[in-house]
């Protein structure tokens, strides 16, 4: 009984996907900056916000400082002095690390992935969504964490801890994890495809 033979389709996935992830995440002229200000429009949409107490604000540094383009602030307005004066709370982010990267990321696996256009453009516009909202949650609790040195969020030792060690992960693997698992969750089905090409059918006798 003839063998299944290797397929070429996982060579042209790895080339399509290299090349992909390499022309999106490239520093083009001005494509960061386009980035970085789409960022900064969704992130004034979902996270920045003023209440009675919570006031959370966001833009763009320029230059970057340390390399942090972005920065989310949280203050306790109740804390704040009459003259703006306050303890004070940032978030500071790298916009490509943070939103860029990871949305080249998904898009370069499900470009690579062999299914019909009209699928993967589906696709692409379902993962974009799922993963712009998983990095808002993300950023959304790590809001949450710095709420608690200002006396906006409970703030007991064991807590404080575990948020910090959930935190420390989210931001250092969340990025290239989660575009892999929405991948394989809109793309499992053609997975096999990836593998081996079908052994030949049999000629009848």
């Amino acid at each position: 009984m003839p063998e299944a033979s290797a397929s070429p389709v996982p060579f042209r996935f790895a080339l399509r996907f290299v090349l992909a992830f390499a022309l999106l995440a490239l520093p083009w002229p001005h494509w960061h900056h386009l980035w970085r200000s789409a960022f900064l429009q969704v992130a004034n949409i979902t996270l920045a916000h003023k209440n009675d107490a919570r006031e959370v604000s966001a833009e763009i540094l320029q230059p970057a400082v340390n390399g942090t383009d972005f920065r989310l602030t949280i203050v306790n307005r109740g804390l704040m002095n009459s003259d703006g004066s306050g303890p004070v709370r940032n978030l500071a982010l790298n916009a490509a690390q943070t939103e860029m990267r990871p949305m080249a990321f998904l898009f370069a696996l499900i470009f690579a992935t062999p299914m019909q256009w009209k699928k993967r453009a589906g696709y692409l516009a379902i993962g974009a969504l799922l993963l712009q909202t998983a990095i808002l949650s993300i950023l959304s609790f790590c809001l949450w964490r710095e709420s608690m040195e200002l006396l906006l969020a409970p703030d007991s030792p064991s807590v404080k801890t575990a948020a910090t060690a959930v935190r420390d992960g989210l931001v250092q693997y969340a990025g290239y994890v989660l575009p892999v698992i929405i991948w394989l969750l809109l793309c499992v089905r053609g997975w096999s495809s990836l593998a081996l090409s079908p052994p030949p059918e049999k000629l009848p006798a």
